[in-house]
């Protein structure tokens, strides 16, 4: 009986712990079921902005700020989310439910305050977590007009003249317009290649009146000019150029645009043709009279453009000083327009614009090239008579070179906007802004074979990039 008892006696003080234990628990604690959640409520934490507190911003790039979390979130209905006070519209972002993107409209320099107080970003998953307030300070850089030219080197420069120049200045410092030169003369195929690459077109196309010898003819025709005026009525610019071809000798001087055999040793290389510069201005020289036809057929074309009210940026007599002084005196001049030296080109140049004057053309934005891997001061025509300084540039696959070549030409030229008139083979273009290469605009060349010009991924980064301007 008594052993009985002591194996009852653990059994009995077991019921009675567990039954005390549960009259505790049911009357000790008062707390309502649904308050429970609290202890495992999700944790929002901000992980990254795309400004940072105290950043300062380009204005007019800066469109939107993205804020991501660690975990997705919704904007919740009664968000208060304020930049100086004004409300802010916030989106959820299309890509990951763990951003939230605020649109922005900045003026340049320009103190910001963004405010996202507690309750305004909420779990997407649980409503009752909430991100902690935020806020955020940031400011816009205030744009510094490049101390430029503020009119043509024209007085009487015509209304669409002034109004592309007044856009240009508008762009310059701000971005580079993007631009391509034609293959090979009078068309727009290059544009159409890269608007196939990358859905959009360069805003600039260059034009060369390098067959004016041979046109009117069923292959080239330049007093055809719907396919420039249809570039600029669809919102693009308008560059011109000349590859002034001559006769190879003065035996060889065509007769007219259908002397096929003549025509075809025309050039522009000094090596193949005995055309001589300097007998330019010399009367009675068989080259003075070609020069003069030829500058009167020029007028005529760019009348036609000056009519249908294009206005241009005329380049000619480009690359003038070649080689000149390079490789221990053996560097020679490239075109013939260069090959007695810079006081006859300047003549040229001189020539070219008084005659234009002379005949009314005030269509023209005058564009002079050179480069500082052989700078050509003594060959520069005059402020009076270049409204932009170009370089032309090949071969330079780093950001850093393209910037030294922008930065040269702007300490020798410091109130001309500087541009990168034709290239083949640079840096990305974004790549050239950064290092400091603020160019007007940019013209990469056609072609270039087995070493191209440009190739589809350098328009893809184009056509990507913040300071890059397309259509």
């Amino acid at each position: 009986m008594k052993t009985y008892r002591l194996f009852l006696l653990p059994i009995v003080a077991l019921f009675c712990f567990v039954g005390l234990t549960s009259l505790f628990t049911a009357c000790g604690s008062d707390e309502p079921e649904g308050d429970k959640d609290d202890a495992v409520k999700e944790t929002i934490v901000l992980r990254k902005s795309s400004i940072a507190e105290g950043d300062k911003v380009e204005a007019e790039h800066t469109t939107l700020l993205t804020l991501e979390y660690n975990t997705v979130v919704a904007i919740a209905p009664n968000a208060a989310i304020t930049l100086n006070g004004a409300k802010a519209e916030a989106h959820v972002s299309k890509t990951t439910a763990m951003k939230v993107e605020i649109d922005l409209a900045l003026e340049e320099g320009k103190e910001y305050t963004l405010s996202i107080p507690s309750g305004s970003i909420v779990g997407q998953n649980d409503a009752k977590a909430t991100a902690p307030t935020f806020a955020l300070h940031f400011s816009t850089n205030k744009y510094e007009a490049p101390d430029v030219a503020q009119t043509l080197c024209d007085k009487q420069a015509n209304a669409d003249a002034n109004a592309l120049y007044k856009q240009l200045l508008g762009y310059y410092g701000r971005t580079i317009i993007s631009g391509v030169m034609c293959d090979v003369a009078w068309n727009q195929k290059t544009a159409d290649q890269i608007f196939g690459w990358v859905g959009k077109r360069p805003v600039l196309n260059g034009y060369d009146y390098i067959h004016l010898a041979w046109s009117p003819a069923n292959w080239i025709d330049y007093t055809d000019t719907s396919i420039v005026t249809n570039w600029t009525k669809d919102g693009g610019i308008v560059a011109c150029m000349y590859h002034f071809n001559v006769p190879s000798s003065e035996a060889t001087v065509p007769v007219d645009n259908k002397d096929q055999k003549n025509l075809e040793q025309m050039t522009c290389t000094p090596e193949k043709t005995t055309f001589k510069a300097r007998n330019c201005f010399v009367d009675g020289t068989w080259e003075k009279a070609f020069y003069d036809r030829q500058i009167e057929k020029l007028i005529a074309q760019i009348k036609l453009l000056q009519d249908a009210h294009v206005a241009i940026l005329w380049r000619p007599y480009h690359e003038a000083k070649g080689n000149t002084g390079l490789y221990n005196g053996q560097g020679k001049a490239w075109f013939w327009w260069g090959t007695d030296g810079p006081d006859v080109f300047k003549h040229l140049w001189l020539d070219m614009y008084e005659r234009f004057q002379k005949a009314g053309l005030h269509n023209i934005i005058w564009v002079f090239t050179d480069s500082t891997d052989n700078l050509s001061l003594d060959w520069y025509p005059g402020d009076e008579y270049v409204d932009i300084v170009g370089a032309d540039v090949y071969n330079k696959t780093t950001a850093t070179a393209c910037a030294n070549v922008f930065k040269g030409l702007e300490k020798a030229y410091p109130h001309k906007m500087i541009t990168l008139s034709e290239c083949g083979n640079v840096a990305d273009l974004q790549s050239q802004w950064n290092a400091g290469a603020k160019w007007l605009w940019c013209m990469p060349w056609y072609g270039g074979g087995d070493n191209p010009h440009y190739t589809q991924q350098w328009w893809q980064q184009a056509a990507n990039s913040t300071n890059v301007l397309m259509r």
